[in-house]
């Protein structure tokens, strides 16, 4: 009997041992979620504001250059939240996706949506335009815009025992949609680049970008990076984006029609 119980207890404590072992060596989930793909949901996230994180616009950059003066560009952008893992070395890595919503459109069109809107408004009793627009959902049919791209930034990111940011581009989705059939599309990219240290001290300078030309309207286009791992976003001039990036013609003219994400706590200037 005592000779059992002697067994028993050193294989309880050899279990310890192992469970102690495994844990040091291998990550830990502490939060997973489904990742929301509805565009009708992740549309009324953008348009209301709500976010898993303090703030998208911050990070956001939305433009439009040598474009005519009626042409405007407006964007919106929600996050996901979608894994955070205790790693080996303590620190905790979370996961994200980034949907960003660019919308380019004419604004003598959007003078009449804007009215239309807030007749809407007042028939509801809704105090807030931004509301009913939301509640219509993501129509892929709408013709009150002339180009409009969606884009969704996979990435990782955790800071460590010093507070450095360190950032990883997984994988960035594109999806373009065209309601003025007078406006094409003469190049186009779409990834991701970064420029910084690695966590082996090694400086990468790097970008990784897809051509979806010609491209297929409503098209859902993947590009999976190949990154450097991750990237210190602290030191000054470093950073990491995901991008997309369009030439639209229209007529005899041409403008750039840019949208991109950016992580670089010490940026003074977005990368070019």
């Amino acid at each position: 009997m005592r000779k059992s119980l002697t067994m028993l207890l050193v294989l309880v404590f050899i279990s310890l041992i192992c469970t102690q072992a495994f844990a040091a060596t291998n990550p830990e989930v502490i939060l997973e979620k489904e990742e929301i793909k509805d565009l009708n949901i992740l549309w009324q996230r953008a348009s209301c504001g709500v976010s898993d994180i303090k703030s998208d616009i911050d990070n956001f950059r939305a433009e439009l250059k040598n474009a005519p003066v009626n042409m405007v560009v407006e964007k919106k952008a929600t996050t996901q939240i979608l894994k955070k893992v205790k790693r080996t070395d303590g620190n905790v890595e979370t996961y994200y996706a980034t949907t960003f919503f660019t919308i380019l459109k004419d604004k003598d069109k959007d003078v009449k949506k804007s009215a239309s809107t807030l007749k809407l408004a007042s028939l509801n009793s809704v105090k807030s335009p931004i509301m009913v627009a939301a509640s219509k959902g993501w129509d892929e049919y709408d013709d009150s815009y002339s180009i409009r791209h969606v884009g969704t930034f996979y990435y990782s990111s955790y800071r460590d025992s010093n507070t450095i940011l360190w950032v990883r581009p997984e994988k960035v989705e594109a999806k373009w949609y065209r309601a003025d059939s007078s406006v094409s599309i003469s190049s186009s990219r779409y990834g991701a680049e970064w420029l910084g240290y690695n966590t082996s001290g090694k400086w990468c300078g790097r970008e990784d970008y897809s051509n979806p030309l010609p491209m297929s309207w409503g098209k859902l286009y993947t590009n999976t990076i190949s990154n450097d791992g991750y990237i210190n976003c602290t030191v000054a001039g470093c950073y990491v984006v995901g991008e997309q990036r369009d030439t639209l013609t229209r007529g005899g003219s041409s403008w750039e029609f840019l949208s991109c994400y950016l992580f670089g706590e010490n940026m003074s200037a977005w990368p070019s």
